[in-house]
């Protein structure tokens, strides 16, 4: 420790790791945690980071069904919750909101 009190021999990766969680954007954390493919189809809303878990927020985007008719959205559908593998020794929830299409006749 030095004068302050401060423990000096924390690894300095754990150091940068939080640091770089404090001042990340929301849609960059998601996108280095989650393959682009699923973020091709998903908006990133939010993300919690508690002491044993992590939990991502994501919406699904706008993009029409395939088909020939013509569709309009109406909200979402709850939110379903699955659970990833763990980082970091915590444990990744992802709280997924998929879209209500509506057929317009």
């Amino acid at each position: 420790m030095d004068q302050s009190g401060i423990n000096l021999n924390i690894r300095w990766s754990n150091y940068f790791y939080i640091l770089y969680l404090c001042v990340i954007d929301t849609s960059d954390f998601i996108s280095l945690v989650l393959p682009s493919f699923v973020l091709s189809h998903f908006d990133s809303i939010k993300y919690d980071i508690s002491d044993s878990c992590i939990y991502l927020y994501l919406d699904e985007k706008s993009m029409l069904p395939l088909g020939g008719c013509q569709y309009h959205s109406k909200g979402f559908t709850p939110a379903t919750t699955i659970q990833d593998f763990p980082i970091r020794g915590k444990g990744v929830y992802l709280h997924i909101r998929r879209r209500k299409w509506q057929n317009i006749i």
